[in-house]
């Protein structure tokens, strides 16, 4: 089975309440999906195909639960970038996935509150709403094209922060002005 993969170069991300302590990201991310098609060979020759290549996280839109062994079996992480829980809106109940209730070891709600059409403190609410519902590290998706101003995007990051999130992943274009808003909020963050 070929595997087909967008890989992310080693990074590092600040864990917040930890002092000045970083995590190492594994040193290669995967984008891969559920194949229901493929056999339990099949995916173990896949996920032994990654980790002999290094490969030492999955990111995942979704998978079985015989998938998750076979990852797990392999010795790779399981992440996921999925839309938030929000278990108030019907609507993200009925179209959004249970991510809360896989076997991850990190996951990533991409938070966009202009998505949803809700203002920036909606994005606490929803960090507070995830870490209470899940056992491992949550890192905030914010999309940050939707914040109007660098003070608007600071708001959000310290909302993220008080509300428990391990982290943040930045969506979109980020311009210098973002950027210093960023590294200013981060920089506190110790």
């Amino acid at each position: 089975m070929p595997v087909e993969a967008a890989v992310a170069e080693p990074a590092e991300r600040l864990l917040p309440g930890h002092g000045k302590r970083r995590r190492t990201v594994p040193r290669f991310g995967l984008w891969c999906g559920c194949d229901p098609q493929a056999s339990p060979a099949e995916l173990k020759a896949k996920y032994k195909q990654l980790r002999s290549r290094r490969i030492g996280c999955v990111l995942i839109s979704g998978v079985d639960d015989r998938e998750f062994e076979i990852i797990r079996e392999a010795g790779i992480e399981v992440h996921c970038w999925m839309w938030t829980t929000n278990r108030a809106d019907a609507w993200i109940r009925k179209n959004h996935s249970d991510w809360d209730k896989w076997p991850l070891d990190a996951a990533c709600p991409m938070l966009y509150n202009s998505f949803f059409d809700e203002p920036v403190e909606w994005i606490g609410e929803m960090v507070l709403e995830n870490v209470r519902a899940v056992d491992f590290p949550v890192i905030a998706g914010l999309y940050v094209p939707a914040f109007q101003s660098p003070e608007e995007f600071a708001k959000g990051l310290a909302s993220v922060r008080l509300r428990g999130s391990h982290g943040v992943s930045l969506f979109g274009a980020i311009g210098e002005p973002m950027w210093r808003a960023f590294e200013k909020a981060v920089e506190s963050w110790s």
